[in-house]
């Protein structure tokens, strides 16, 4: 309260309406204050009330990005496993094909070589053959050789 604001009454006192007066406008200061931090007050609690709404949505739906979380690494882990039994079970188609391969491969040498013998012993029996007819054609008449 400032003195200066206040007259001074003729015995050292106050005058009492300049009192009232300022008791008055400074309960309408304080007032109009309050009235301030009343509305600064409703519209932190709808500002807070907006916030609990949003954390309560915003709760719900990483509870639900969890379960989809969730969902997606069992997804992950399963096809992880057909990605790994993929690979074994190709390298054991590749195994398997690469042993069919090798035993066609021998038996089909083993074919070769036995088809090999076979035709060179025709060709031999076949030049035999054709070495006993040329002898036969070729030899000599008895009676051309004692002239």
């Amino acid at each position: 309260m400032s003195s200066q604001a206040l007259q001074g009454a003729l015995f050292g006192g106050f005058k009492r309406k300049g009192v009232i007066a300022y008791i008055e406008k400074t309960a309408r200061e304080h007032t109009a204050q309050l009235a301030g931090k009343d509305e600064e007050l409703a519209a932190l609690r709808q500002e807070n009330e907006r916030l609990r709404e949003e954390l309560s949505q915003m709760q719900t739906e990483a509870e639900s990005l969890r379960s989809e979380a969730e969902e997606f690494r069992a997804i992950k882990e399963h096809l992880t496993e057909l990605q790994m039994e993929a690979v074994r079970c190709a390298k054991e188609i590749e195994r398997s094909a690469r042993e069919r391969a090798e035993k066609t491969e021998t038996a089909a040498y083993a074919r070769i070589r036995a088809v090999n013998r076979e035709s060179k012993t025709r060709m031999d029996e076949g030049f035999a053959f054709v070495d006993d007819l040329l002898n036969a054609t070729v030899a000599p008449e008895p009676s051309e050789q004692t002239e």
